[in-house]
């Protein structure tokens, strides 16, 4: 996100959909009719022509935010593959995934932003809330 302005960033997201087809097409030999492809068209036409109108481009942000797409398309695809036949809720199963990328994710983030920054972030909400701010 600091590579590029926001506008980018949701341009590039906005393709959602046809890596969400196109992922599931070829990684896991799902068929759409035909009218789901040629919905992809203005998709993929409008997310092309906004892109091409913009003025910060970065490489480094581009790739970012084409990496988030696909990240987000797998989850949605194997969230999708991960219910089939289960009596777990799209809710629960969102929430569980979500508690799984909390533990899988903060040794990362930990590690990266070190632990001065969660120090200091800590500090800074028990000074502009107070102690009770967890409650």
């Amino acid at each position: 996100m600091s590579k590029v302005a926001v506008s980018f960033t949701h341009i590039i997201k906005s393709g959602e959909p046809a890596f969400s087809v196109l992922v599931s097409r070829f990684l896991l030999g799902e068929s759409f009719p035909l009218s789901v492809y040629l919905s992809l068209i203005p998709i993929i036409g409008g997310c092309a022509l906004s892109a091409l109108t913009e003025l910060n481009f970065n490489m480094t942000g581009f790739m970012g935010a084409m990496i988030s797409n696909l990240a987000f398309v797998l989850r949605n695809i194997f969230s999708k593959k991960g219910m089939k036949g289960k009596s777990v809720s799209g809710m629960n199963y969102y929430a569980c995934l979500s508690l799984l990328s909390l533990v899988i994710l903060t040794p990362f983030a930990i590690a990266v932003e070190g632990p001065q920054m969660w120090a200091a972030g800590w500090e800074t909400a028990l000074s502009q809330i107070g102690p009770q701010f967890i409650w």
